[in-house]
């Protein structure tokens, strides 16, 4: 039914194309008395005859998929009253048009008879194609009948961008993000999606998609929108698929990524114990809050409840904590009246994240002015007598047996101590020595000359009541083993 469709719009065409006089009348086609009719051919559709005397027919194919085929009937007829030998029926030259069902030449048709030759056109390449057909006959009026041959060559091309990977990147557990695929046809041919599949992980899903089958014209663009909820941690994965009518054409994929995180905010300690301040003095510690979960966290604000004495500095909201990442803040507490002083700071983290709170104590009073929680092993060191020229080395611990945190800011010997005293394995400064931790220095005695010598190894600290605490150093040079000074 096609075929017929299409041979009734050619030969449609080609009458508009030749005027009213082209079709003639039924009492035309039969010869006058006494009169030996001109041998004439004609080219047919199903229900309308085209006489070819004076012009030539176009057969157009119209456009037709690159390595698909369609095919078109000519019917020729002897419109005259004698018989007509085909001679010949030929192509021009090139591979697109075919000519199928061809009858042993030379072949006779008798008056009114009708021959069918069903012409293929299967392009190869995209663009307009064209040949000839030519049939020759020994009709005295048209001894050779032409016939334009055209057709179109075109073939979709499904454009998806992005077009490798959707990357969703770290997604709150069960929350959701939505991105976008766009699909474009920038071929010359249309093309039909049957269905679009998300093969994978259940997070994956498409949100709102259009209705399927869907054809597309050239230059034609439709958008899916892709959700992704992970419910757990780790890594999800999936493929999206578009299937199409092309034969040519492998299936599309897009790959999709996403991480399912969840921050976890974490400090070393549930309590800062600032101990015995003096009033109207202040004393400082450091808070160290670490992400140690698998997303980022949003720290929107910090609260101090309780005592006013105690107040929060060096922090700025909202703030970004990454996986992984620590940030430090610092909290003073300035006692105003004697007795004990309680608080509570909390951060408030992300919806879904419970906040965190450490406990704030300290007692306002009076201060020794040294830190009495770092403890020296020795607390001295006398290295005896010793030659003159020649070292020795002993090892230091200090140890923080408080409750709360030190910061190391600074160590270092008495103004004179060197060359006779140096110390070596220093760590790097500031160091973070927390409650029940340790650190080690090396100190070397080098007597210049003889007598005895006598120095100090001090630390400094976070504490503004307790700034620093020191190790006494003591040695004695002696003469070489010869007697020499």
């Amino acid at each position: 039914m096609a075929l017929r469709n299409v041979l009734v719009l050619v030969g449609l065409a080609l009458l508009a194309a030749c005027g009213p006089g082209a079709l003639p009348a039924a009492s035309e086609n039969a010869p006058p008395a006494g009169e030996a009719p001109a041998l004439r051919f004609a080219f047919a559709g199903p229900e309308d005859t085209l006489d070819l005397g004076t012009s030539t027919p176009v057969l157009d194919f119209g456009p037709v998929r690159v390595g698909t085929q369609s095919a078109r009937v000519l019917e020729l007829r002897n419109l005259g009253s004698t018989p007509v030998k085909l001679e010949s029926l030929a192509l021009s030259a090139g591979q697109a048009f075919t000519l199928r069902s061809l009858p042993a030449l030379p072949y006779t048709l008798e008056p009114q008879a009708v021959l069918k030759l069903e012409v293929g056109f299967a392009p190869l390449v995209e663009g307009a194609l064209a040949q000839t057909l030519k049939l020759t006959s020994n009709d005295p009026a048209t001894p050779l009948l032409t016939v334009d041959l055209r057709g179109l060559g075109v073939a979709p091309r499904l454009v998806v961008t992005p077009s490798s990977v959707l990357e969703f990147g770290a997604v709150r557990v069960g929350h959701a993000k939505t991105l976008e695929v766009q699909v474009q046809n920038r071929g010359t041919g249309s093309v039909t999606i049957p269905a679009v599949n998300v093969q994978g992980a259940s997070a994956f899903v498409l949100d709102g998609a259009p209705i399927f089958p869907l054809t597309l014209a050239p230059d034609g663009i439709f958008t899916l929108r892709v959700r992704f909820t992970p419910m757990g941690e780790g890594a999800f994965a999936a493929q999206l698929s578009l299937k199409n009518d092309d034969p040519s054409a492998e299936p599309l994929g897009v790959a999709m990524r996403g991480q399912g995180a969840m921050p976890r905010l974490e400090t070393p300690y549930a309590t800062l114990d600032f101990g015995t301040v003096a009033l109207g003095t202040s004393s400082v510690q450091r808070v160290f809050l670490r992400n140690t979960g698998s997303g980022d966290t949003f720290l929107h604000a910090a609260d101090i409840a309780g005592a006013p004495a105690f107040s929060l500095h060096g922090a700025t909201f909202p703030l970004v904590l990454p996986a992984g990442a620590m940030t430090t803040f610092e909290v003073k507490y300035h006692p105003t009246q004697a007795g004990a002083s309680l608080g509570k700071l909390t951060f408030v983290t992300d919806e879904g994240l419970s906040p965190l709170s450490i406990t704030l104590q300290g007692q306002g009073g009076g201060g020794t002015g040294t830190d009495p929680d770092l403890v020296w092993a020795p607390s001295a060191i006398d290295f005896g007598a010793q030659r003159k020229g020649t070292t020795a080395t002993r090892l230091l611990t200090v140890t923080n047996e408080g409750t709360a945190p030190r910061i190391i800011t600074a160590v270092a010997l008495d103004a004179h101590a060197y060359p006779v005293f140096t110390a070596t394995t220093l760590p790097l400064l500031p160091f973070f020595l927390a409650p029940g931790s340790s650190v080690q220095f090396q100190v070397t005695f080098n007597p210049v000359g003889t007598g005895a010598f006598a120095s100090a190894l001090t630390l400094t600290t976070s504490d503004p009541l307790s700034p620093s605490t020191s190790v006494p150093l003591t040695g004695t040079g002696t003469g070489t083993a010869f007697g020499a000074d």
